[in-house]
């Protein structure tokens, strides 16, 4: 087709495209979460542990292990379903529940009575003003009450939080081929190949065990059973705030639970103590992948996240306490890195003064700092259960230690689709530095 008399010698093209568009599909919003602070309250959580009570009266205790920790989890979550309703969608953090009741009205009015709807609208809009003013003027005295108190993690935590930069999982992430995926399902597979080749590794060649001139030390409550008041300790350690595992129950409700719940957490970790088996639902792990730093299409650019069940952690937090004992009896005094009340002030005076001298005397330093790449997501576990006989850890807690470990699977979660499980080790566990930190 000749083009219009322009002084041009473009020729105007003429195609004809046939193309077969899909609508897009809009991304499925994250289910809403509990209120499980609502269990702080002391009316509410004396309900919580009514319901608890009632639960537990009606459901006899089972020897097998899998179902009576599927029967706790339930009763807690089914016990805090009408006290703990799941929160609100709201576009600003600082609507509160009366100003969404009071939308709802409005909503309700606007096509029953017209006066009534305008004057609810003024009633909407000089709430929201108020209550945005007081939510403004409380994160201030926040921030200023935390930098007067040098809590800086705090002060930190909420400016970047009022930032609102996130580092959200790109969808469109690159094969190991370097060609990008093309659907969902292709993402799953490619996250879940990632994280199965970052953590499972041919094991190294492990030289014959020798003798520990290491003498045992005279303890012999390290493999008793777990007491109530033991129970009760853990329990109390744990951190609030922290995402369930695939059992959904968190610290909070935990807690909230009280007498009624704690007792019948001490008879599931005794009989676990006793059989030397765990539950599978303990096992399991969620992999959230978290961007680190650069290109946000490279898969090894995240960090995984395992979310693993907060009632496991419970367990492996009294058997922490006690390999802590055990290391404190067993450890060199020159080992100050992840021991309570120590620190390497000392041994960074040391070498600074080493330091200083040699340079004022004119002699050369050489030091050594070794970064190893993924270290922790590639142990070799066989070494470290013969590191822990070695260092003569009771049987009891190795043979615990192997159940936690052996047969464990993990998952990834992106978007809140679950890819297949495989096994692997899990991560994420309170014990990572007790166990992979040895001298």
């Amino acid at each position: 087709m000749r083009g219009p008399d322009c002084g041009s010698d473009h020729y105007l093209v003429r195609a004809k495209l046939q193309l077969r568009l899909q609508r897009a599909k809009r991304k499925a919003p994250p289910p809403a979460k509990p209120k499980w602070m609502r269990l702080m309250d002391p009316a509410i959580k004396r309900e919580f542990q009514i319901a608890l009570s009632n639960k537990f009266a009606a459901l006899a205790q089972s020897d097998d292990l899998d179902d009576e920790e599927q029967q706790i989890s339930q009763a807690i979550l089914e016990s805090a379903a009408p006290l703990c309703p799941p929160n609100r969608c709201r576009m600003q953090p600082w609507i509160s529940d009366e100003c969404l009741n009071l939308v709802d009205k409005r909503k309700r009015a606007k096509h029953v009575d017209l006066e009534q709807y305008r004057h609810l609208n003024q009633e909407v809009r000089q709430m929201m003003k108020t209550e945005r003013e007081a939510y403004w003027n409380n994160i201030a005295a926040d921030l200023e009450e935390a930098a007067s108190r040098h809590e800086y993690q705090t002060l930190y935590q909420t400016l970047k939080r009022l930032s609102g930069k996130t580092k959200s999982t790109n969808d469109n992430i690159k094969k190991a081929d370097g060609t990008f995926v093309r659907s969902p399902s292709e993402r799953l597979q490619r996250w879940k190949e990632f994280f199965q080749e970052l953590y499972n590794h041919n094991p190294p060649q492990v030289p014959p065990a020798e003798p520990s001139p290491i003498d045992p030390p005279a303890n012999p409550f390290l493999d008793n059973e777990p007491t109530v008041d033991k129970v009760k300790t853990a329990v109390r350690s744990l951190k609030n705030g922290k995402a369930p595992g695939v059992d959904q129950v968190t610290a909070e409700a935990i807690k909230a639970g009280g007498d009624v719940l704690l007792h019948r957490l001490h008879a599931l970790l005794s009989l676990i103590w006793h059989s030397e088996r765990i539950p599978s639902a303990w096992k399991k792990a969620m992999i959230v992948p978290i961007l680190k730093k650069g290109d946000n299409r490279e898969c090894k650019n995240y960090r995984g996240i395992s979310l693993l069940s907060i009632t496991g952690k419970a367990f492996m937090k009294i058997i922490q306490s006690r390999l802590q004992k055990h290391r404190e009896q067993t450890s060199r005094e020159e080992q100050a890195g992840f021991r309570p009340n120590r620190g390497c002030c000392d041994q960074i005076f040391a070498i600074r003064q080493l330091m200083e001298e040699r340079i004022r005397c004119g002699k050369r330093t050489i030091i050594v700092f070794i970064d190893f790449k993924s270290a922790f997501d590639c142990v070799h576990w066989t070494a470290l259960w013969r590191a822990l006989e070695t260092e003569h850890v009771p049987d009891k807690i190795i043979r615990l230690l192997k159940m936690s470990y052996d047969g464990s699977t993990s998952c990834v979660r992106i978007r809140n689709e679950l890819s297949h499980p495989n096994r692997s080790p899990p991560r994420g566990c309170c014990l990572s530095s007790a166990l992979q930190h040895r001298d």
